[in-house]
């Protein structure tokens, strides 16, 4: 898992978000949030916007500290 995926795990857990409920909000499957989350899988750029939207500034700083990787 990578620092993100785990740190975007944790963020979705904290607030109580199942991992399919929170794909099909963002509009991916659920083994792509999955892989994600374990650092096996990008998202589209508009599945990143809406975890943004979702998990909030925390996850923007995760996507962000990825990005630089």
């Amino acid at each position: 898992m990578t620092e993100t995926g785990l740190a975007l795990r944790q963020i979705r857990m904290n607030l109580g978000i199942l991992l399919y409920d929170m794909a099909r909000e963002i509009g991916v499957g659920a083994a792509t949030l999955s892989g994600f989350e374990h650092g096996k899988e990008e998202l589209p750029e508009e599945a990143r916007r809406r975890l943004v939207e979702v998990y909030g500034i925390e996850a923007e700083r995760a996507l962000r500290s990825e990005e630089a990787k």
